[in-house]
C-alpha cells in the first residue's frame, strides 16, 4: 500500500523559564521497560522503580512531551533495531518513541485524523498497529507509514489485542472487529455483547 506523508522529529528539552502547573497524575496504560514500570496517561508520561514505585522520570504534556494526552503504551522493536522502545500514543501529537536514556522522537502524520491515535499493537514481524479516533488503522516498521487494510479505513478505533494474523478491533460504535485470513467478522448486540461501545480488550490463549 501507498506510503501516508509523517513527520519524524526528535523532541528537544524545554527552554528555560517555563513554569509548569503540577497535575495530578491520572494513568491510562502502563508497561515495564528497561526494568522499570511506565505509566501514561493525561498527566504525561512517568517512570517508576519497579519494585518501590518511587519516581525515576517525569516528562509533562507541554513542557518535554506535546501537548496532549497519552493514549496507549508499547514496547517494541522497529524494523531492524537493535534496541527496543517505549512507544506512546497520543491524542493528537502522533506517536511517542521513547528509548531507555529518554530521547524522545515524535512520528507525526501529517494528516490530523490519522496523528489522534487510541491504542498501540506491536507486531511480531517489527513495527506496530496503530488505531485511530475516527481513521481507522494505520501501521508503522520504524520508516514508514501506512493504512493497515483496506477494510479499516473509517473505524472509530478504542482497542486493539492479538496480532497481526488475527488481530481484535474494539471500536466505539461497530463492537468488535475480528480480521484474521483477510476477512473482517463483526460482533455486537446479535452476537452477545452488551452494546456497540468497546472500551478495553484483553486476549489469552484459545
Amino acid at each position: 500500500q501507498d506510503s501516508l506523508s509523517v513527520i519524524v522529529r526528535p523532541l528537544r528539552p524545554p527552554s528555560l523559564g517555563i513554569q509548569a502547573v503540577p497535575t495530578q497524575s491520572i494513568y491510562s496504560s502502563a508497561v515495564v521497560f528497561d526494568g522499570d514500570l511506565w505509566l501514561g496517561g493525561r498527566g504525561g508520561l512517568e517512570r517508576r522503580d519497579l519494585n518501590s514505585g518511587d519516581l525515576v522520570a517525569r516528562w509533562r504534556p507541554g513542557v518535554e512531551l506535546p501537548a496532549a494526552p497519552i493514549t496507549g503504551l508499547a514496547v517494541a522493536r522497529l524494523g531492524g533495531a537493535s534496541e527496543a522502545r517505549l512507544l506512546a500514543a497520543t491524542a493528537g501529537e502522533g506517536l511517542l518513541s521513547v528509548s531507555a536514556a529518554g530521547d524522545i522522537f515524535q512520528i507525526l502524520p501529517e494528516e490530523v485524523a490519522l496523528a489522534d491515535l487510541t491504542a498501540v499493537l506491536p507486531m511480531s514481524t517489527g513495527g506496530v498497529l496503530l488505531g485511530t479516533e475516527r481513521a481507522g488503522l494505520i501501521a508503522w516498521d520504524g520508516e514508514t507509514l501506512r493504512r493497515a487494510h483496506g477494510l479499516l479505513t473509517d473505524q472509530e478505533v478504542t482497542a486493539l489485542a492479538g496480532d497481526e494474523g488475527d488481530l481484535w478491533i474494539g471500536t466505539l460504535n461497530e463492537g468488535v472487529l475480528h480480521l484474521a485470513g483477510g476477512s473482517l467478522s463483526r460482533f455486537a448486540e446479535a452476537e452477545g455483547l452488551a452494546d456497540r461501545r468497546v472500551l478495553s480488550l484483553a486476549a489469552g490463549p484459545e
